[in-house]
């Protein structure tokens, strides 16, 4: 005998649904489920009051987008709410999409988690199909937002739900990657809990959209990081970066980019650091929000202990790298005269007053560390703080800051602030 995960019933061990509650129990009974006829048009429509599949009642719309309609609905058969979302007929209609969304329901039912929202079934009325999955009631992380920035100390119990939710996934054996995080997809219950909705549902839908209409979804581009938008190397780190993005987003108000061409920005330009934020934390979302995966945290609290300050990026974090690969560091640290995981010793210096004289304004000589994985890092500090930083003629903001993803090579660093003499130091990588 086994026990049904949603009524706790004792059913046989064979059994692939649940005769008390008629849940599905394993993966292989989502083969047999949304059997859709292509080029089948549905001979009624899912609107308020249709009671579907004997079960199901219709009560109101909660959702409506390119991706489907969500309604609430009340489970006759297990007396409690439910969240209904309808997918496009259009996608009913493609093969590919109902054998995509098939596989992913398979994967997504096994998610048993707190911070996730659970999916019940994969199912079919009248020729269109549906997902039936928890009803949360507290809107989504976007509606938080909108409201504008949040403190670093008012997010970070909603991103340390999310950082466990996608820790959760990523250890699941094969590991579950939801590869569309963002706001939108994040939903809020009453008592103020994040819930991560749409495992692998989300992007399936969206790819498929994408490959019929032959459009990108700019809200979810925005969170997307660069191996997606190439189609590639697609993995744990790809979803760290939307989860940093979703950070970003909540300490600025903005994703890190915004307007404009966002697949451009997000394959070739830079995220500019938050102002007002401690550097530790620009230091943490700089390396979340990574070009190269390999250079992001390797798991969501990783991510969190940085945000924090728990840890530091510093040299001793070192990727393992290939032979051929620490030859070349090898030779580069050689050519440089001393390591670039070695902190420079910091020497202070005064700097004269404009008029003449001295402030007794303290330079404190750029520090070079190590970000995990092997990319270079620069502190700048002064004092007192509030000094413009300069790197190569490009502004970066005042002191105290950090400056990362610089190439190897000669770089210029100056700093200038009002009644000051400016200063400048070349430094080499």
């Amino acid at each position: 005998m086994q026990t049904c995960w949603q009524c706790n019933k004792q059913i046989p061990e064979e059994s692939q649904s649940c005769p008390h509650c008629n849940v599905t129990l394993s993966q292989g009974a989502v083969e047999q489920m949304a059997t859709i006829a292509p080029g089948g048009a549905p001979s009624m429509q899912i609107v308020v009051g249709v009671v579907i599949n004997s079960r199901y009642e219709i009560v109101r719309e909660i959702g409506r987008g390119g991706m489907g309609i969500v309604y609430l609905a009340r489970d006759r058969m297990m007396e409690k709410d439910v969240a209904l979302k309808v997918i496009p007929q259009e996608l009913c209609l493609d093969p590919r999409a109902v054998a995509d969304l098939k596989r992913e329901t398979s994967i997504a039912i096994e998610l048993t988690h707190q911070n996730i929202v659970r999916l019940y079934n994969l199912d079919t009325w009248q020729g269109q199909a549906f997902v039936v999955m928890e009803y949360v009631n507290g809107g989504t992380l976007a509606h938080l937002m909108a409201n504008g920035t949040i403190s670093l100390d008012q997010a970070l119990p909603y991103l340390q739900q999310i950082g466990a939710a996608l820790d959760y996934s990523h250890s699941s054996s094969p590991a579950v990657i939801h590869r569309d995080l963002k706001p939108l997809n994040i939903l809020l219950t009453e008592d103020g809990s994040a819930k991560v909705a749409d495992f692998g549902l989300a992007r399936v839908m969206r790819d498929s959209a994408t490959r019929v209409s032959g459009h990108d979804s700019a809200g979810t581009l925005a969170y997307m990081a660069p191996e997606q938008i190439r189609g590639k190397g697609v993995g744990k780190g790809t979803d760290t970066y939307a989860f940093s993005a979703i950070t970003y987003e909540f300490l600025s108000g903005n994703p890190p980019f915004y307007t404009s061409e966002l697949r451009c920005q997000i394959l070739h330009e830079e995220v500019e650091p938050i102002e007002n934020q401690p550097a530790h934390v620009n230091e943490a979302l700089m390396c979340g929000l990574a070009r190269d995966r390999e250079d992001r945290p390797s798991t969501a609290s990783e991510l969190m202990a940085l945000l924090t300050g728990e840890k530091r990026i510093v040299a001793q974090k070192k990727k393992k790298r290939s032979k051929k690969q620490q030859s070349g560091q090898r030779k580069k640290q050689a050519g440089a005269g001393a390591g670039i995981g070695k902190i420079l010793a910091a020497v202070a210096l005064l700097l004269g007053l404009a008029g003449g004289g001295f402030a007794g304004w303290k330079f404190f000589k750029p520090e070079m560390e190590q970000l995990l994985r092997g990319a270079p890092i620069l502190t700048v500090a002064s004092e007192p703080p509030g000094a413009m930083v300069y790197v190569d003629e490009g502004r970066v903001e005042p002191t105290p800051t950090a400056v990362s993803r610089l190439t190897d090579g000669t770089h210029l660093v100056r700093l200038e602030k009002e009644k000051y003499l400016p200063y400048s130091e070349k430094i080499f990588i």
